[in-house]
């Protein structure tokens, strides 16, 4: 999505000054026209960091970068638990973490994982893989990091799996924090 707004903000950045420029026969009108869209493009740029900044704070999301895969998968299903789910553990499984049974009654094998990298493709494949033997409604993939690999949001949307990384993990931690109940899971 990142990515569409970066593109929307560029096109727009380039066509409305050339437009003045075509409009009024002026190069002092398409140049001032770019300079204050680019103020107002940075401003909102300024502002949009400091919100993140300031919910990253809120949240101490750092706090899930020293954790381990156990650590994390703990911290999750606290979190997950505190906003009315379910986690089952009993049994070991070997490609998921825990299962999950949502407030709708849903079965969800959920896979967490602590990675300083992009999450990938394997990973993905073989969450889905016990997923589906454990003939579960759906299958979630979290992760303390902000990416997953192009060739794992595919396979992804492609099997619908969903993907939860930093920015998901954040609004839950606040919500919990606050006491709130987070519908966007």
């Amino acid at each position: 999505m990142r990515k569409r707004v970066l593109n929307w903000i560029l096109l727009v950045l380039f066509s409305v000054p050339a437009a003045a420029w075509a409009v009024t026969k002026s190069f002092d009108a398409g140049f001032i026209t770019f300079f204050l869209l680019l103020a107002v493009f940075m401003s909102f740029g300024l502002f949009v960091i400091k919100r993140d900044l300031t919910r990253q704070n809120q949240s101490e999301i750092w706090k899930t970068d020293k954790m381990t895969d156990g650590e994390l998968e703990e911290f999750v299903k606290e979190l997950l638990v505190k906003q009315g789910y379910h986690a089952d553990t009993s049994g070991e499984h070997e490609g998921i973490s825990f299962l999950l049974r949502t407030p709708s009654g849903k079965t969800v094998a959920v896979k967490v994982k602590s990675h300083k990298k992009s999450v990938g493709v394997r990973l993905v494949q073989k969450a889905f893989k016990e997923a589906l033997s454990l003939k579960t409604d759906e299958c979630w993939i979290i992760s303390n990091n902000h990416f997953f690999t192009v060739q794992a949001e595919e396979f992804a949307r492609e099997n619908n799996i969903r993907l939860y990384g930093r920015p998901q993990l954040i609004p839950w931690i606040i919500n919990v924090n606050q006491g709130k109940a987070y519908t966007g899971i």
